[in-house]
């Protein structure tokens, strides 16, 4: 029989512990032995030793957070997710049943998947980062909005964002050489902000991940950006954009710019990118 850890936030938004009984009993009919964590501010995630799975009920942040507790302590613990966050893009990436009886089951059952995520200086990024407006908007937003409008308090925060328009002027060093732009997308899995990719080929089992970095970000480079994510135009054809796939690179700012993880605010700059070599366990 297989443990189960299900790791929770109790202050977190969207935190349902009606949710958190359905999966315990779903695990159970599933031939597992579950036992609940309360894990956020002031009450750090302890890993059992014992844990074979790690199930995380929350957004992208709060697997993010497990995730890094998880390489530092338990590398070989599989991560399994439900999606209980605003956006929910890990989701999106390794598909599960979104009821709790169908989803223990299929995570019982998995086959492992090798994740490979990314290093931002010393915080672990999951699934995609930026340093631009929209990492401006996360750093702005309403905590209370989101709380009331879910998703759409950051395309708020993105509208206050148009009015003191930013254009840093960043350095990126890579390998492949040293690029200047206004704005930078990593993407180590294919979705950005919901269901759109501007790098569907980005792939987590890969270990490398998709540099975007625009050369110039004035608002109409920008709103041509998004037009071309929602009608999911190939990027290459952009000339503004420069596309690399790489496995690290260093970005640097002259003056302090915002960084968004997994639509969390990140780390300041300098950021310093680098695939993991040890993967997570995704079931």
């Amino acid at each position: 029989m297989k443990r189960v850890q299900i790791v929770a936030n109790p202050s977190a938004g969207n935190y349902n512990s009606k949710v958190i009984d359905r999966l315990f009993q779903g695990f159970v009919h599933a031939g597992a032995l579950p036992k609940t964590t309360p894990a956020g501010p002031g009450q750090p995630l302890v890993i059992d030793d014992e844990t074979e799975i790690l199930c995380v009920v929350g957004g992208d942040g709060s697997i993010r957070h497990t995730a890094q507790v998880a390489l530092a302590t338990h590398p070989h613990t599989a991560i399994a997710a439900w999606p209980g966050g605003t956006v929910n893009l890990f989701q999106r990436e390794h598909q599960r049943p979104t009821e709790e009886k169908a989803f223990a089951a299929a995570v019982i059952s998995a086959e492992p998947i090798a994740h490979y995520a990314v290093s931002a200086n010393d915080t672990v990024c999951l699934g995609c980062a930026s340093i631009g407006p929209d990492a401006i908007a996360v750093a702005n937003v309403s905590e209370k909005l989101k709380a009331m409008i879910g998703r759409v308090a950051y395309g708020v925060s993105l509208l206050n964002v148009v009015f003191k328009w930013p254009r840093p002027k960043l350095i990126v060093e890579t390998p492949s050489g040293q690029f200047h732009g206004e704005a930078v997308y990593i993407a180590v899995g294919r979705y950005f902000a919901g269901p759109w990719s501007f790098a569907p080929t980005a792939d987590r089992r890969e270990k490398a991940f998709h540099l975007l970095v625009f050369k110039r970000c004035k608002r109409r480079d920008y709103l041509r950006f998004l037009l071309m994510l929602v009608r999911r135009k190939d990027m290459q054809a952009n000339p503004n954009l420069t596309i690399l796939k790489l496995n690290e690179c260093r970005i640097t700012a002259a003056e302090p710019c915002a960084s968004q993880l997994d639509g969390d605010v990140g780390p300041a700059l300098p950021l310093a990118f680098k695939t993991i070599d040890q993967p997570l366990t995704i079931v």
